[in-house]
C-alpha cells in the first residue's frame, strides 16, 4: 500500500490507519510483530523517519508495546 499523495491525512496518519487496518481484519494477529519501520517505509513507500512517527503514533495509543 503506497501513501496517498493528494490525502489531506499526515503521511504517518496513512500509516497508522493502514497498520490498524491490518489488525482490525486480522492480517495482524496479538501476538504477532509489527513490521520493522524499514520494512514499513519499504511497503507503504515513504521515509524511515514517517514510519518511526507511526510506530511511536500506534504504542502512545496503546495499539502496540
Amino acid at each position: 500500500m503506497a501513501y496517498e499523495p493528494d490525502e489531506t491525512r499526515p503521511l504517518y496518519q496513512q500509516v497508522v490507519d493502514g497498520i490498524e487496518a491490518q489488525i482490525a481484519d486480522g492480517r495482524l494477529g496479538p501476538d504477532d510483530k509489527v513490521p520493522s519501520a524499514k520494512v514499513i517505509s519499504e511497503t507503504y513507500g515513504v521515509a524511515n523517519m514517517t514510519a518511526q512517527r507511526a510506530l511511536r503514533e500506534l504504542q502512545q495509543r496503546g495499539v502496540t508495546y
